[in-house]
């Protein structure tokens, strides 16, 4: 024998009696005062259509932007108002060619203070001393971005180059 609900569904059924089925379950849900999972289950009980708003969302996030004013808006404030990354939101408005404010002109800051280092620095100081003063994780980046930049250290004294080369 399998177990047995407690609840007597037979009187829960009566609270669908005057239940518009256009409505979605959630909504009936409410009304009635029982869960969603209940409401399907009754719906399908009683041959019920499924309501037309079932699966119906308000909107896309590119309809919800293409509702605001966008002109005085920059891409980053219509993320935060629609609820997306502001890629996302750059991609939808380069699609649509509507015009909205640019962000502002400027030099692109740094997760580290790079512009501190001095051309003198650069010089007299060995990747990691740099790392350690700029609080950067590993030498290996501060050599990636001396490198990208052309920045040139002082040759070490004593070491030749091609070394490895001579003979003796």
């Amino acid at each position: 024998m399998g177990r047995r609900a407690r609840t007597d569904w037979s009187s829960l059924m009566k609270g669908f009696r005057g239940v518009t089925w256009a409505d979605r379950d959630v909504d009936i849900a409410l009304a009635v005062g029982c869960s969603r999972e209940r409401v399907r289950q009754v719906r399908g009980e009683l041959s019920a259509p499924r309501s037309p708003r079932a699966r119906s969302r308000v909107g896309t996030m590119a309809e919800s932007v293409a509702k605001l004013d966008v002109s005085r808006m920059t891409p980053a404030d219509v993320a935060g108002k629609v609820g997306c990354t502001e890629a996302y939101v750059r991609m939808v408005l380069k699609a649509s060619g509507r015009p909205h404010l640019r962000p502002p002109a400027g030099r692109r800051k740094w997760k580290y203070g790079w512009g501190s280092v001095t051309p003198a620095m650069w010089r007299s100081m060995t990747d990691a001393e740099v790392a350690s003063m700029l609080g950067v994780g590993s030498p290996a980046v501060v050599t990636q971005w001396r490198r990208r930049r052309g920045i040139m250290k002082k040759p070490r004294v004593g070491l030749r180059r091609n070394a490895c080369l001579t003979t003796r």
